[in-house]
């Protein structure tokens, strides 16, 4: 069976952190055999409702040019064997993408690549969403967030509501992050199905389904910031990755790792990724992993 990619829930990351790590550059964005799968569902979402993928508000657009232009030298740079380009088009699989296409630059450089890209502005109140673009929500929409504060959006999330300390730390290491300097992080969480299409109404309405840990994924985000040398925006990009439960239980230490994560939550952590009712559950399938 395939290992997992990343297993921030091995006691690597601890959950409900910022815990942000420098990685070199050229790790900035990962490309694999999975793309095109992600990229025809990226297609998928944009087609039935654009608005719910894309958003930006006025004076992003030279953010969002810059961006474009720092990704492509990116991939040209680090990922030669895969992307190439011939004038304006990138090419790349079997696909080609006109960069000087009459689209909002962001939605041509969420095309490039199976990361979603948010682009943040120090504005007045902190750091704010300037422009995005997310196919592949985790239980959150790009509307609501647009325009908002990190605090307000990371209102619902324990500790990190606006005005508190952690609120506080997350502006004050951006406006400290050095352009080409590249940090990441992880988020995960556990999720009945392996969408990866997954707005705030999926959630609640397979929260009634009855809960069976064994057919469940763990779902883990790869996030990294970067920001732009030229506007001084902050391009952040999340990576989403999916293992069936099966791929942890298959390795018993990893498998005793996530129940004690699980059991170390408070109550207020577990109610904000909806485990309040299924922990117990979960964890003790998970320690009778023989």
């Amino acid at each position: 069976m395939q290992k997992p990619r990343f297993t921030p829930y091995d006691g690597s990351s601890e959950p409900f952190a910022i815990g942000l790590k420098q990685i070199a550059p050229e790790l900035w964005i990962e490309t694999d055999g999975d793309l095109e799968r992600y990229l025809a569902e990226k297609d998928r979402v944009l087609g039935e409702d654009r608005d719910a993928v894309f958003q930006a508000v006025d004076g992003s657009e030279t953010a969002q040019s810059e961006a474009l232009t720092v990704l492509v030298a990116h991939l040209l740079g680090d990922h030669a064997p895969h992307y190439s380009r011939k004038g304006d088009t990138l090419a790349f699989l079997d696909r080609r993408v006109a960069l000087d296409a009459a689209e909002p630059p962001l939605l041509l450089a969420g095309a490039l690549v199976a990361d979603d890209l948010v682009i943040l502005k120090n504005r007045e109140g902190g750091w704010r969403v300037a422009a995005g673009t997310v196919a592949f929500p985790s239980s959150w929409s790009l509307k609501e967030k647009a325009g908002k504060t990190i605090g307000e959006i990371h209102g619902p999330v324990p500790d990190f509501e606006p005005g508190s300390r952690n609120d506080g730390l997350i502006n004050r290491m951006f406006d400290r992050i050095e352009p080409g300097r590249v940090v990441e992080r992880f988020n995960w969480s556990i999720y009945p199905e392996a969408d990866l299409d997954w707005p705030p109404e999926k959630g609640a309405r397979l929260a009634r389904k009855s809960f069976d840990p064994a057919s469940n994924f763990i779902r883990v985000e790869r996030q990294t910031l970067r920001k732009l040398p030229e506007t001084g925006a902050m391009l952040f990009t999340i990576r989403i990755y999916q293992d069936p439960i099966a791929t942890v239980t298959a390795r018993p230490e990893l498998a005793a790792q996530l129940a004690a994560r699980l059991e170390a939550m408070s109550d207020a952590q577990l109610a904000y990724k909806g485990m309040t009712e299924k922990r117990q559950k979960l964890m003790t399938f998970l320690r009778n992993i023989q």
